[in-house]
């Protein structure tokens, strides 16, 4: 008895560099790469939330996408470019705190080039369901962390969302008192748990797949990336396309 829980011990550590480490359980492995996918999210947002604020209240930074609007392209060709480095160069990728300077480089341009996008239109309606997704990836990004149960499993999930729709109620609450357009704020609140699924829906999939691999967070942050940008994109040309101006 005393072997067996002996051998139970020791198989929870792993050699590393001549030295043993504790061996990480698969439920504490999936939480660090929930928690690191959405706190890369949730950064991703903020940067989103800052340029969009700059390009549609600072005069001459929406001049400039306005008058430049070619820019959006080299700005999208550098971020795929990037994207296509770091998705085929596995130890690029792994390798920190290159792997968070790179994804910085990618964030930057996702929101140089959405902010392109948003002076043409200058809907401030974006930035509503901006906040709105950061907020949903936070309490997402709480749960992954500070939960003790498995964030993937489906109570979570269910639990998850309902704690995501009463978040959404008392946001549409509050500002639907500041709000005169509740068409467009509506259409924004459909995208943020349009959003929410699609979160869970890749980090299932990506979980699933295999064994997890802590190391392989950004692959997942890289495919997320790819998403969240061309949904808010087509959130802001349906809303422009119904806008009576």
């Amino acid at each position: 008895m005393v072997d067996n829980d002996l051998e139970a011990e020791i198989s929870t550590f792993i050699q590393e560099g001549g030295q043993y480490v504790r061996r990480h359980s698969r439920s504490e492995t999936k939480k660090m790469f929930f928690g690191k996918i959405y706190i890369a999210v949730i950064t991703q947002y903020g940067c989103f939330i800052l340029v969009c604020v700059a390009t549609l209240y600072v005069d001459w930074v929406q001049q400039f996408f306005t008058d430049h609007g070619w820019i959006s392209f080299v700005f999208m060709a550098l971020f795929f470019a990037m994207l296509v480095l770091l998705s085929v160069w596995s130890s690029l990728r792994r390798r920190y705190p290159l792997n968070l300077g790179l994804l910085t480089v990618l964030t930057v341009l996702n929101s140089l080039w959405l902010a392109s996008i948003v002076a043409e239109y200058n809907l401030k309606i974006i930035l509503y369901s901006l906040s709105a997704n950061a907020g949903i990836a936070t309490i997402i990004s709480i749960f992954a962390v500070l939960s003790p149960y498995d964030v993937n499993a489906r109570p979570m999930i269910l639990l998850l969302i309902l704690a995501i729709i009463i978040v959404l109620s008392s946001t549409f609450g509050v500002i639907k008192v500041f709000v005169k357009e509740l068409q467009y704020f509506a259409l924004a609140m459909v995208a943020s748990i349009a959003a929410s699924v699609y979160y869970f829906l890749v980090t299932t999939l990506v979980v699933k797949s295999g064994d997890v691999d802590d190391t392989e967070w950004v692959l997942a942050v890289l495919i997320i990336y790819t998403a969240v940008p061309h949904m808010i994109v087509y959130m802001i040309h349906t809303i422009g396309g119904i806008s009576p101006s």
